[in-house]
C-alpha cells in the first residue's frame, strides 16, 4: 500500500494485458482476481464468483444495512453485495452521508462506481479504452500513473487562477491530463470501451418554497443537527475549530449538545484586526470545552506545498494552509480522532447580503429599506 492511500487498484478489460501485470501476481498485502488488483487499507473487500466489490461507508449505513438485512453476517462489502442484489442501481438512494462503493461484475466485466452526494471521498482515475481502468483515493497511488511537469493540465491551472463569473458546475477534471475524478452523487459505468454516467440524486428546492419563515428556520435546526451528530457518530476524542464566527461557534455548541467532552482550536496570528477572543471565550464559557490557543505555522510556501501534496491539487480553502496545519498538529497532539470545522459556511448558508443587491437591481425599494 502506498502512501495516504486508502484505496487503489487496476481493473483489465483485456484479460491478456492483467497476465502481464507483475502486481496482480504479486500482491501480498492485496486482492487480485483474472482481471486485476486491488489494495485495501480501510475499505472493506469481498470477492466472489459474480463480483468483486470494494465499499467503505458510515456507521450509520452499516447499521442500518445490518437491520435491513438482519440475516445477513459479514463485512461492508458483504452487506453492500446484498443490496445490490435486491436493489440494483436504486442502492444509493438507501445510504446517506459519506461512503465509496466500487463493484466489477466478473462475467460481463461492467464496472460501476457510486459516489456519495458531496464527493467526501475521494476517487481518481485514469482510464484506457478497452485497456484498463485504475483508480485510486489519491492521484498519487494510481497504478501505472506517474505525477511529472508534462502531465500537469495547463487549463485547469488557469481555471483554477482566474476567478469565475458565475456558478460553475462541478466537473471530473483534475489538474493532471489524464486523470478524471468520479462526480459526486452519481454512478459511473463502464465495460472498457467508454464511461458513462448517471445522476441519482438532485436537489428539489421546489419543495421548500411557499412556507413560512419559522418553518424554514426549523427545518434547518433539525438538518443541522442531525448532520452533526451522524458526523460525529463513533468518535472519542472529538475537536472543532473555534474561530469566533457563528459558523464554528455554532458547530462547536452543537457538537457539545451530543459529545460533553470537547476540545476547541482556535488559530491566533496575533493581529488587533482579526482579534475575536471576545467571542471565542463566549463559546468556551458556554460549551466548558478544553481549549487550545495556537499560533498560525511560520512557512507559508512549506504548508502550501504540503497541502498541496495531500489533496492531490493546489490550496482552495478560504482558511490558509497554515491556520490548518496549526489545529492539525495540536489536534493529533491531544489525540483528536475527529476535526469538526465551520469553513466556508458562508458558501453552504447564505449570510443575506445577496438579498440587499437583489433588491436593488429590481429596484424594489420597499424591500431595501426594510433590509436596511
Amino acid at each position: 500500500m502506498r502512501p495516504l492511500s486508502n484505496f487503489s487498484g487496476i481493473f483489465y478489460f483485456d484479460t491478456a494485458l492483467a497476465e502481464k501485470d507483475s502486481n496482480r501476481s504479486n500482491a501480498p498485502d492485496g486482492y487480485s482476481f483474472e482481471n486485476g488488483y486491488l489494495f485495501a487499507h480501510s475499505p472493506s473487500v469481498e470477492i466472489t464468483p459474480e463480483y468483486v466489490i470494494l465499499a467503505a461507508i458510515s456507521k450509520k449505513n452499516l447499521t442500518f444495512l445490518q437491520n435491513h438485512f438482519a440475516d445477513a453476517n459479514g463485512s461492508e462489502a458483504t452487506l453492500i453485495r446484498r443490496a445490490f442484489t435486491t436493489w440494483g442501481d436504486r442502492l444509493p438512494d438507501h445510504l446517506s452521508g459519506e461512503f465509496i462503493v466500487i463493484l466489477w461484475e466478473r462475467q460481463t466485466k461492467e464496472l460501476r462506481v457510486i459516489r456519495d452526494r458531496f464527493g467526501c471521498t475521494p476517487f481518481y482515475y485514469t482510464f484506457t479504452p478497452d485497456a484498463f481502468l485504475s483508480f485510486s483515493d489519491r492521484i498519487g497511488a494510481i497504478p501505472h500513473f506517474k505525477k511529472t511537469r508534462e502531465s500537469i493540465d495547463p487549463v485547469k491551472i488557469k481555471h483554477y487562477l482566474t476567478p469565475p463569473s458565475s456558478y460553475q458546475s462541478f466537473d471530473d477534471r483534475t489538474f493532471y491530463h489524464q486523470v478524471k475524478s468520479a462526480l459526486p452523487g452519481h454512478i459511473m459505468y463502464t465495460q472498457g470501451d467508454r464511461i458513462t454516467h448517471r445522476v441519482y440524486w438532485k436537489i428539489d428546492p421546489a419543495q421548500y418554497r411557499h412556507k413560512p419563515d419559522s418553518e424554514y428556520v426549523e427545518r434547518f435546526r433539525d438538518l443541522f443537527f442531525a448532520s452533526v451528530e451522524e458526523r460525529s457518530q463513533g468518535y472519542r476524542h472529538i475537536g472543532t475549530h473555534l474561530s469566533g464566527g457563528i459558523d464554528s461557534s455554532s458547530i462547536a455548541c452543537v457538537t457539545n449538545h451530543f459529545h460533553a467532552s470537547l476540545s476547541t482550536f482556535h488559530i491566533n496570528p496575533g493581529l488587533p484586526s482579526t482579534d475575536e477572543s471576545f467571542f471565542v471565550d463566549s463559546v468556551v464559557k458556554k460549551i466548558h470545552s478544553r481549549h487550545f490557543m495556537v499560533s498560525p505555522q511560520p512557512n507559508i510556501y512549506e504548508a502550501m506545498c504540503r497541502l498541496t501534496a495531500l489533496f492531490d491539487r493546489p490550496e482552495h480553502f478560504v482558511t490558509p494552509s497554515t491556520f490548518h496545519f496549526a489545529a492539525a498538529e495540536q489536534a493529533k497532539a491531544i489525540g483528536c480522532d475527529l476535526i469538526l470545522t465551520g469553513h466556508d459556511g458562508d458558501s453552504v448558508v447564505d449570510n443575506g447580503n445577496g438579498l440587499l443587491e437583489t433588491y436593488r437591481k429590481t429596484k424594489n425599494w420597499a424591500g431595501l429599506r426594510w433590509a436596511l
